[in-house]
């Protein structure tokens, strides 16, 4: 961007971390890995790069440091409705949520940070229904892993994936984020779960259940249904 003249169109909806250059000590500090020093450059790239076009970053040493696809529903960052972009394929494990969520390459990373905009196209729909429950001992990685087998590793290309049924809903959203987080290994551009009240329940009392893009706080309405509770209402 910097090469390039662009400015960068600020945004609170946007945040970085360093998630596969940096690791943790047994007394859980961050550390850059010394094996190379392309990985401490890059660390070091990037906290200029983010303090250059204030873009919030969550810094090697922060408590809130940590995997991307991990904190960002922790933290409430991850919300239903949202539209979740990283440069990382399996932005999708973000579906979990109700979210709209897929990885971008670096070019057009830039291109959301310069524009807050990203051009696509509209991606086919792939509704899967899995009925019954889980068997004891059956976990929700041997689930997708059933799906997969059955439509194949590029079943889903071209499409985002919706998990439907009695079994999905009774996944944790840890489950439910196994889930999506697979459905790039069944090809498809992203996966979804409606959000229900487990969703809400998991989102209640989030440092960030505020949506940072200035909305106010989720919560569950009447019949299910996601609506958002007044700024001047919420506790």
């Amino acid at each position: 961007m910097g090469r390039a003249g662009a400015e960068g169109r600020p945004s609170r909806c946007g945040s970085a971390l360093n998630d596969r250059r940096a690791s943790l000590t047994s007394a859980g500090e961050a550390f850059v890995r010394s094996r190379t020093e392309t990985a401490a450059t890059q660390i070091r790239q990037l906290e200029t790069n983010c303090k250059e076009f204030g873009i919030r970053l969550f810094a090697l040493g922060s408590d809130r440091q940590g995997i991307i696809h991990v904190i960002g529903p922790e933290l409430g960052f991850t919300q239903p409705g949202r539209t979740i972009v990283c440069g990382d394929s399996h932005t999708s494990t973000h579906g979990a949520f109700g979210a709209l969520a897929f990885g971008i390459g670096t070019t057009e990373v830039a291109h959301v940070l310069a524009t807050q905009c990203l051009l696509q196209r509209k991606p086919k729909t792939f509704a899967i229904q899995v009925e019954g429950q889980l068997p004891h001992g059956v976990t929700a990685k041997d689930l997708i892993l059933a799906i997969i087998a059955r439509i194949g590793i590029g079943g889903g290309t071209g499409h985002v994936i919706e998990y439907t049924g009695p079994a999905i809903r009774a996944l944790s959203m840890e489950e439910r984020m196994t889930v999506c987080n697979m459905s790039i290994e069944a090809g498809a551009r992203a996966g979804m779960i409606a959000p229900d009240g487990t969703t809400f329940d998991y989102l209640a009392g989030r440092k960030h259940r505020r949506d940072p893009c200035g909305n106010g706080p989720w919560k569950l309405g009447a019949g299910s249904q996601a609506t958002r509770a007044p700024l001047t209402t919420a506790k």
